[in-house]
């Protein structure tokens, strides 16, 4: 009787011996499954995060590129375009009135007229304050929500184009910032950029360039910068 009872107590003891043999090695599997998974996790985590890091270097390198300074002594209508500041405000042309940033308005000036070019002219305000007088193109009767903003002129010390500021920046600036001009206009006003001699008293003009007049000290007094669409028909 005594060895039955013993018999028997050994096998119950070997019955949850391999029982718990078993729960464990299915616990450890368990375990080695859940930290291949979360291994797997971290590293999407971290191929995405790197993915998102190399893209946005990308994102900035582009644009670093588009808006890289010209060497000094070179004039590149595609950064100065962009360099303009009316009272303190940024701004770029070519700009389609539509496309007006918060708190830009524009009025058609009393001048403006519409032509076969549809050309015209506008007051842009910022905050309900007059900021500068606009040429436009592709401004016509009906659709004048799609004009362009392809010409200003700035006449005051609190307007720069290419950090070039009337009444403060000088001739010797202008030289050492573009160099030599490709065309001086009887006037004394230096030219940079395209030269079609498209001077018209009324009408689109058909150039991308920036004219910088100067006064008796040879002071900056005015700036002119224009980007027509070049690829129109010129009238």
């Amino acid at each position: 009787m005594k060895r039955k009872l013993v018999l028997f107590i050994t096998a119950a003891v070997l019955s949850l011996t391999i029982s718990g043999c078993g729960n464990s090695e299915k616990t450890s599997a368990s375990l080695s499954s859940e930290i291949k998974e979360s291994q797997i996790t971290q590293s999407s985590i971290s191929e995405s995060v790197s993915e998102s890091t190399d893209s946005n270097e990308q994102r900035k390198a582009e644009v670093q590129s588009e808006i890289s300074e010209p060497e000094q002594g070179k004039f590149d209508i595609e950064y100065v375009r962009k360099q303009i500041n009316i009272k303190g405000q940024p701004f770029e042309i070519p700009m389609a009135l539509k496309d007006l940033k918060d708190g830009w308005t524009w009025k058609e000036h009393e001048n403006s007229h519409y032509s076969a070019d549809g050309s015209g002219l506008a007051y842009i305000y910022y905050n309900g304050k007059e900021m500068f007088v606009a040429g436009l193109e592709n401004y016509f009767d009906g659709a004048k929500d799609n004009g362009i903003i392809y010409n200003l002129t700035i006449e005051t010390d609190d307007c720069s184009i290419d950090s070039l500021i009337p009444f403060k920046s000088t001739k010797q600036d202008v030289i050492d910032r573009y160099g030599k001009p490709v065309e001086i206009k009887g006037h004394g006003s230096y030219c940079y950029g395209t030269a079609n001699n498209d001077d018209k008293f009324a009408g689109r003009i058909n150039e991308q360039r920036i004219d910088i007049s100067f006064d008796e000290n040879e002071t900056i007094r005015k700036i002119s910068l224009t980007y027509a669409d070049l690829t129109k028909e010129k009238y």
